[in-house]
Order: C-alpha cells, then structure tokens, then sequence
C-alpha cells in the first residue's frame, strides 16, 4: 500500500521539522517547503496528495500560494495553517478553494493531533 504524500509549507523550519517527523512516524510520505518557489517545484515533481500550507510564509500569502494550487491542481486537499483564528482570512482562503485548516496552537498544545485527524480524514476518502 502507498502511503499518502503530503507536502508541508512553512516558513518557520522548527514546525517543519516537527510536522515532518510526527507525520512521518504515523506512517505518512512527507515533503517540506518553506516559500512558494519550492512549493510548487514539489507539487509538480512530486504530486502529493495533501499539502499544509501556512497562511502566512514571510513576505509570500499562502492564500496565493492556495489559489494558484488550486487552479493548477483542484484535486489537490489543502489544509490552511494558521496562528490565529482570522475569520477574513479564513474566507478568503475557503474561497480560494481550502479544504479545511487548523490552528497552529489551541489552548497552549501544538496541532499535530488535529493535523493528523485532519490528514487521516482526507486520505480515508482517496
């Protein structure tokens, strides 16, 4: 059985590489980005299933990045990572064609639980 590919963009290379190891372990294929240029130079190498996608990559807009994702790859999932809870951005990012996204950290714990349950619940469908 192939495991699900999944490409994580981020600027901040500490939750790559947490993301990457905690995805890795629940037996998940995973990349790692941290700007648009590298994003996208993977999903078209690459093909990955599910990308997490930081809103907010430095000077680059995720939700650019999403949208170019998705006019490119609609049947790509993208799941939206965010630090806090923008109901704007959230919107733009929905509309844009997200499928979901998650907090970065609630309530003092990291998302990694949420991440997962959010991966699983996509890879179950494919």
């Amino acid at each position: 059985m192939n495991k699900t590919k999944i490409l994580i963009v981020d600027d901040e290379e500490d939750i790559l590489k947490l993301l990457s190891m905690y995805l890795t372990r629940k037996n998940y294929y995973c990349l790692t980005a941290k700007n648009q240029a590298e994003a996208m130079e993977l999903i078209e190498k690459e093909h990955p299933e599910i990308v997490l996608l930081d809103i907010f990559l430095g000077n680059e807009s995720g939700i650019d990045i999403l949208c170019k994702i998705k006019k490119m790859h609609s049947d790509i999932k993208v799941i939206m990572l965010t630090v806090m809870q923008d109901e704007t951005n959230i919107i733009k990012a929905k509309s844009c064609g997200a499928d979901d996204y998650v907090l970065k950290f609630s309530e003092g714990s990291f998302m990694s639980e949420e991440v997962l349950r959010r991966i699983s619940h996509f890879s179950a469908k494919q």
